[in-house]
């Protein structure tokens, strides 16, 4: 069986994989962002500080994290990662993934 077979047994047929990826990922990290979790960590991360990323091409990089650091003024990171993302994101975004930290 093929993974697209696995994830059709278990993604309902009204939606696609990835929108049932991206509702279960909702449903893990909204919980999560009410408790503050998400700001706290951006806080600990100083300008300039060295971050190591997992993910390939924007698939697995953690989103809203990112996100909130190319909202937060801080920069000047030295990146570990084994790309850069993309530009003009799956999602409609102008950068995808790390790439919101590197422009």
């Amino acid at each position: 069986m093929t993974l697209e077979e696995t994830l059709r047994r278990i993604v309902p047929a009204d939606r696609s994989i990835e929108e049932e990826a991206w509702r279960r990922w909702d449903s893990i990290a909204k919980p999560l962002r009410g408790l503050g979790l998400l700001e706290e960590a951006v806080a600990r991360i100083p300008h300039g500080a060295t971050i190591m990323v997992g993910g390939f091409m924007g698939c697995g990089n953690p989103h809203k994290i990112v996100e909130a650091l190319s909202k937060s003024g801080k920069g000047e990171f030295t990146l570990i990662c084994n790309d850069g993302a993309i530009l003009n994101g799956p999602d409609g975004s102008e950068c995808y993934g790390v790439a919101k930290l590197i422009r």
